[in-house]
């Protein structure tokens, strides 16, 4: 047995506990903790039956949560704040003492949460999020029902069961009205709620400059930056471009140079499409093969060190197609050398230390002399950087160890002390493809930092951060953690690709294949019609002839004694007499207040019984008899 109010409370923490686990990854871990400990400390009240705080201190500590976060808000940071504040003031609903309304306002606020992290984020995990908070808060809201009317209900658990399931139909109902909503509806590529969520694109994104010293968050993170719909290619030409940047000021490198490309796009070998569904990061730059010559798609403009921007900040998953030529030089005739050979005040250590590793090299022998060095000399490692000021100069004499970033940025110097144009290039390197279904994952682990030098009209890719880097990461891909996650990503992929997919054009085409289906069947139920038509007389006699064969089966397959009984009790039935489940046919009959019918129906049981109970067959003469005495009843 049991009481209704710990049905619906079973409910209610359910809801809040689902709508808990779909934006606890995005928010801040202090009100993950202040949101869990209400969580237990409600369980606790409602098992001991006390609500020791008076609900007038809850409400002010409500209004204060709301307080708070409305001066959080801003036009860069608009969901997360609400969010953050909606997950307190549902923890704080679940210590109160709960009343018809209070649910509701647990389910509504779970809702809200479901739909702050349908803002924060495109993921498979949301559907299922929201198929069981569906089914979770339809059904809470029918047990409510009960609770408002009845306080004290206690239900069997048959009855629990019973209208359970009675329940579930309802969202068996809803969910495909709504896949039958999002087909239909119209689209539009104007994101109508897409300034909402700006905040947390740019809270762990790729970044536009590169200090060193700063160990980049995304280099640790093993979530997805995009992915990657391609031909599967070599390896080695993995670099995925994102921004260029040419302005060193000792510490930070940062983009300066921003002139659009002039020059017409001339398509040739080597070239690959790639369609990328990228995530949201907050910045503007797309992100293609090295390097890129066309994008489709999406509005952007190509600077003429082939970086793309986009006219619109990436606030949302988007899709959009890019053409790359898969080659390690990039033609460029006409450059300022004056950016690219610019160099803040370095020490004569640093000055020297360079022009001795060049010696008499050509260029060429220079740059793949730096990638050797570097190898042989220093290691990758990302912890105990160097930092501040000197963080170069500490790097190539003292800790001779960091990351790509150091990499590429000594190696830039070098380059431009000994007169060579170099500039920095970051963006990610390296991808694990799916072979299922046949795309590159990349992930924000895979951001990297590599060098261009430029000799002879071409700009050449020159990458001095150690091998031991790659197989580090090869390494965590062997995992079968990391495998299973790569086959999981498979489903998140398939439903990214329907959501974002599914435009205008996709609902015309799902319409005409509809429409010509609708047209193929009412040709062939007008050649069925009119079969039947001509065919009329044969199939209604056909029908006749086996409706009738079958109630003839069926009468005969039922012995005689038992058939002739029941036509007897059929006769007696019209004059009021209807035998009862336990009752025999003498006893029966004695009930009979009608003298002549009684006669009748003691010669028919009389002769009945003389043949039934005696195990006599009955035969046809005295068929006939019986037949003759019903007829007369």
């Amino acid at each position: 047995m049991y009481s209704i109010k710990f049905i619906v409370n079973l409910f209610a923490f359910l809801s809040a506990f689902i709508a808990f686990l779909s934006v606890f990854k995005y928010i801040n871990p202090l009100f993950l903790i202040i949101f869990f400990i209400l969580f237990i400390t409600g369980i606790f009240f409602e098992k001991k039956a006390i609500f020791p705080i008076p609900r007038v201190f809850l409400n002010i500590f409500s209004v204060l949560v709301v307080l708070f976060s409305i001066f959080r808000v801003s036009l860069d940071n608009m969901v997360l704040p609400v969010v953050e504040a909606l997950i307190i003031l549902l923890g704080v609903k679940l210590i109160e003492n709960k009343e018809f309304r209070d649910y509701m306002q647990i389910f509504t606020i779970s809702v809200f949460l479901l739909a702050g992290s349908a803002l924060l984020s495109i993921n498979i995990v949301f559907l299922l999020y929201f198929l069981l908070l569906f089914f979770i808060i339809s059904t809470g809201i029918i047990f409510l029902t009960f609770y408002s009317q009845d306080k004290n209900l206690v239900l069997s658990k048959k009855e629990t069961l019973s209208i359970f399931l009675k329940t579930l139909f309802i969202p068996l109902i809803a969910i495909p009205s709504t896949v039958f909503l999002f087909v239909i509806l119209p689209r539009t590529d104007y994101p109508l709620f897409n300034f909402l969520n700006k905040s947390q694109t740019a809270v762990v994104g790729f970044s536009d400059n590169v200090s060193l010293g700063d160990v980049s968050e995304i280099q640790e993170d093993n979530s997805v930056a995009f992915r990657v719909q391609m031909e599967k290619t070599n390896p080695e030409n993995l670099y995925f471009r994102g921004v260029v940047l040419d302005y060193f000021d000792g510490r930070s490198w940062k983009r300066v140079n921003r002139k659009v490309l002039r020059e017409r796009v001339i398509f040739s070998r080597n070239i690959i499409k790639q369609t990328i569904f990228l995530n949201p990061y907050g910045k503007n730059y797309l992100f293609g093969l090295n390097y890129p010559l066309k994008v489709v798609g999406r509005n952007a403009v190509i600077y003429d060190d082939y970086v793309l921007e986009s006219k619109k900040p990436i606030n949302k998953t988007i899709k959009y197609t890019i053409y790359s030529k898969l080659s390690p030089n990039i033609p460029s005739h006409f450059i300022n050398k004056n950016v690219y050979l610019q160099l803040p005040n370095l020490s004569k250590k640093v000055v020297k230390f360079a022009k001795n590793l060049k010696g008499d090299k050509t260029v060429p022998e220079f740059a793949n002399f730096l990638i050797n060095y570097f190898n042989k000399n220093y290691k990758y490692s990302m912890e105990n950087l160097p930092y501040g000021e000197n963080a170069l100069e500490d790097f190539l004499f003292d800790k001779k160890a960091g990351n790509c970033e150091f990499f590429a940025s000594a190696a830039a110097v070098i380059l431009r002390i000994n007169n060579i144009p170099a500039r920095v290039v970051a963006g990610y390197k390296g991808a694990n493809y799916n072979n299922i279904a046949k795309y590159y994952v990349v992930f924000n682990k895979n951001a990297h930092t590599w060098v261009e030098y430029y000799y002879n009209g071409y700009w050449y890719l020159l990458d001095p951060t150690p091998a031991l880097r790659q197989s580090i990461l090869k390494k965590k891909e062997l995992s079968l953690l990391f495998k299973l996650r790569l086959l999981l990503d498979t489903i998140n992929y398939y439903y990214i690709n329907f959501v974002i997919d599914f435009d205008f054009k996709k609902q015309v085409k799902v319409f005409k294949y509809f429409s010509n289906s609708l047209e193929s069947l009412k040709e062939s139920l007008y050649l069925i019609a009119k079969t039947v038509l001509n065919n009329l007389l044969v199939i209604i006699t056909a029908f006749f002839i086996a409706f009738f064969s079958i109630k003839i089966i069926r009468y005969y397959s039922i012995p005689f004694e038992e058939r002739i009984l029941n036509e007897f009790y059929r006769n007696m039935e019209k004059y009021g007499y209807i035998k009862k489940e336990n009752e025999g046919l003498i006893e029966f009959i004695e009930k009979i207040n009608n003298k002549d019918l009684k006669v009748k129906a003691k010669e028919f049981a009389d002769i009945f019984e003389s043949f039934y109970y005696k195990d006599r067959k009955f035969t046809k003469k005295d068929k006939k008899i019986l037949k003759d005495i019903l007829r007369q009843i």
